[in-house]
């Protein structure tokens, strides 16, 4: 890569690390709790392959956080929106973090409506790939179905059609 290039223009990066710097700690701690989160998860599996066969699969599709915590969640994303300073900031951090959890509540509910509806697989892998390029938006998205599925149940609703 030469030196004066796009990556290497201070004007271009340094905008870029500044916003980043704000965020790091969130996304540190969200990076944290996803993989204790897919270390248990991936415990359980082996467990259930061993001792009950399909039992993970089951316990994933049906997997929700709960009303407290999607409470407490709204009240740390009202937090950080308001003008607070440091304390906006912080909310914001810790809200990176529980919406990485709710990503987990809605890649459950996409896995469980798949199943559901009798769909190929290929339509999560799709989801997954398209994750893979347009990752911070989708990922959003998804947080937001798991979100609102703590109040929607989706998966009830669906399994009564």
């Amino acid at each position: 890569m030469e030196a004066d290039g796009p990556l290497a223009d201070r004007a271009v990066v340094e905008p870029i690390l500044a916003d980043l710097s704000r965020i790091m700690t969130g996304i540190a701690a969200a990076g944290v709790s996803l993989n204790v989160l897919l270390c248990l998860f991936l415990a359980r599996a082996w467990q259930a392959q061993l001792y009950n066969p399909g039992g993970f699969r089951n316990e994933f599709h049906a997997l929700r956080l709960g009303q407290r915590l999607a409470l407490v969640s709204l009240g740390f994303i009202a937090l950080s929106l308001l003008p607070l300073g440091v304390v906006s900031h912080m909310a914001g951090e810790i809200v990176i973090v529980i919406l990485s959890l709710y990503v987990i509540q809605g890649l459950a509910l996409l896995h469980s409506i798949v199943a559901q509806r009798g769909l190929h697989v290929a339509w999560l892998v799709v989801l997954y790939l398209v994750m893979l390029f347009i990752m911070p938006h989708l990922l959003v998205l998804v947080a937001v179905m798991g979100l609102v599925d703590t109040w929607a149940d989706f998966r009830r609703r669906l399994a009564a059609k």
